[in-house]
């Protein structure tokens, strides 16, 4: 595999691990947003708050669009690392022609 494929397959991986990790984020915030856990329950009340606490109060959720964020800075920055590859060896591949 040539440095710029490596590049682009990590661009690649970095692209899906954010989108699943959006996509957990997102089912996660569905399932704090409604509590359902019985509204005449005590138990359920008490086990809904905890986990909205634990969920949106901690800032776990703010972590993950952070994440999400970062990997889709990380999969730009290896797409640009794989551009840079490609056109260096470009540019080597026409030096040695005119030779």
């Amino acid at each position: 595999m040539s440095d710029d494929s490596a590049w682009t397959t990590r661009a690649a991986a970095a692209r899906a691990a954010a989108r699943e990790l959006d996509d957990c984020r997102m089912t996660i915030t569905r399932i704090v947003g409604m509590n359902y856990f019985g509204r005449d329950c005590v138990e359920g009340l008490a086990l809904y708050e905890s986990l909205r606490r634990a969920i949106v109060d901690s800032g776990w959720s703010t972590q993950l669009v952070h994440q999400v964020n970062e990997l889709n800075t990380l999969a730009a920055n290896c797409d640009a690392a794989a551009n840079s590859i490609k056109n260096q060896d470009e540019q080597e591949g026409r030096r040695e022609f005119q030779n």
